[in-house]
């Protein structure tokens, strides 16, 4: 729940509670729940129909249909064959998203384990039946163009991208068969701690870039950035955030230097180092 609620708020996923309320969060992975999120979401939108678009094809058909292409006719007519070369626009359901849609729940369904979920997808690909799967890969994401009459799908659309391109876990390509969620948990920790405290003082700076440390001596120039996880100006307050746990609840020797440098070039009145909240197996609750 804890990492739910740190990546709802650091905008990583878009969901809403009641959407994860059929899930035992404390005995399921993050795989599952986004798997089943993206199941539930496609299940509702495909209740409301499937998605068209014009897609252009070329055919060799037996009457013409939009515009003969003169170059391939020409080799039809040479192999004396009577169908006639065709170039046209098909309103039609095998378009990319859905291919994508298709091949991502094609994926899901080899590495879920979720009975719901497993459900879902069954259903979801019952729609597709008729669909041509597409490759799972950065250039085709790239393609997909939101507009009016395919918005409704654009939350399953951002899902299936986490999933496959979080941080880039799978490669450039995506074609692995298996999946691999990877955030920096530290970068996610500073910007979840920043996140609430914007909420309480909207004059928060998440790092901080206004100083400079060491200035070069050739040139005077500065060459070393000092960046602060949080800042807030006007109570002159420097926050800095630790993924970890202090040994003997002390923070070392080093966060403490880099708090004094950090109070001392923005002028603080106040630093704060902000560690995860954790229990001890046999001392009190520790609060950072």
């Amino acid at each position: 729940k804890s990492l739910i609620n740190m990546l709802v708020n650091s905008r990583f996923i878009d969901i809403n509670y009641s959407e994860i309320t059929n899930i035992d969060l404390k005995n399921e992975n993050l795989l599952e729940i986004l798997a089943y999120l993206f199941t539930i979401k496609m299940k509702k939108e495909l209740s409301r129909g499937m998605y068209k678009e014009y897609v252009n094809q070329q055919d060799n058909l037996t009457m013409i249909k939009g515009k003969l292409k003169i170059k391939e006719q020409l080799k039809n007519k040479s192999k004396k064959t009577l169908k006639a070369a065709c170039e046209f626009d098909e309103f039609t359901e095998d378009n990319l998203l859905n291919g994508l849609f298709k091949s991502i729940s094609l994926r899901l369904i080899k590495n879920i384990r979720t009975l719901k979920t497993l459900d879902n997808l069954n259903i979801i690909l019952a729609n597709f039946v008729d669909i041509e799967g597409r490759e799972l890969n950065k250039y085709n994401f790239e393609k997909v163009k939101f507009h009016r009459n395919n918005q409704r799908f654009y939350e399953s659309f951002i899902l299936m991208k986490k999933l496959l391109f979080g941080q880039n876990s799978l490669g450039e390509y995506g074609k692995d068969d298996g999946f691999c969620l990877l955030f920096e948990v530290n970068d996610l920790y500073e910007k979840y701690v920043g996140i609430l405290c914007k909420s309480i003082d909207n004059s928060t700076s998440i790092q901080d870039k206004s100083e400079k440390l060491i200035i070069k001596a050739s040139n005077l120039i500065p060459v070393v950035q000092l960046k602060p996880d949080i800042f807030i100006p006007e109570k002159r307050i420097i926050i800095d955030t630790k993924w970890k746990i202090p040994e003997n609840n002390i923070p070392s020797d080093n966060d403490l230097k880099q708090m004094y440098v950090y109070n001392e070039y923005w002028c603080g009145k106040q630093a704060f180092l902000v560690y995860p909240h954790y229990y001890y197996t046999d001392e009190p609750v520790f609060y950072g």
